[in-house]
């Protein structure tokens, strides 16, 4: 008889007696061994995120530790608008070097994230498909076809006359 147990991470049930698993939380939960180490990679990236952001954020405003203002604008944002730490950090990158923004502006706040963060994610997609776009092009291959242009050196035309230029003497003479 074998132990069927649901698996934490993706919810299918399987018998731990024939796939490999890793005991989660105590003796009573359970995880494909695979599931598992998905959703430590998960974790680690997750974690690697947070901590470019925060640099980023230190070195954007000379800080040595964040402030707990923008902690907290980091956590409302994660929470209520489902953003993660690699969306805000390229929106930022997005606003302060691609957009050349306004450091002065922000009074040391990311409060702009919400405002740019669909621009950087449209930017950075565009960026995405140009790249894979380009990767199945080989430039060896790509011949740019020659126009040869023939440029006729302009004639010179006589001058059919003298212009008149604006004068004080003539308001003078219409008085």
């Amino acid at each position: 008889m074998g132990h069927r147990v649901k698996c934490y991470y993706c919810g299918h049930t399987f018998d731990r007696d024939k796939e490999p698993f890793v005991p989660i939380e105590g003796k009573r939960r359970y995880a494909h061994k695979l599931c598992y180490d998905r959703a430590r990679s998960a974790e680690q990236e997750n974690e690697e995120n947070k901590i470019q952001l925060e640099n980023y954020i230190k070195e954007l405003f000379n800080y040595k530790t964040l402030p707990e203002p923008i902690n907290r604008q980091i956590r409302e944002y994660l929470i209520d608008k489902n953003y993660t730490y690699k969306g805000i950090l390229k929106s930022l990158k997005y606003f302060y070097e691609i957009k050349n923004g306004d450091k002065e502006k922000a009074h040391g706040r990311i409060g702009i994230v919400p405002y740019v963060y669909e621009d950087a994610h449209n930017y950075y997609l565009a960026l995405f498909e140009a790249k894979e776009k380009n990767e199945q092009v080989v430039v060896s291959d790509y011949v740019l076809p020659t126009r040869v242009v023939c440029i006729r050196d302009p004639e010179r035309s006589p001058m059919t006359g003298k212009r008149k230029l604006f004068s004080f003497l003539d308001e003078e003479e219409n008085e």
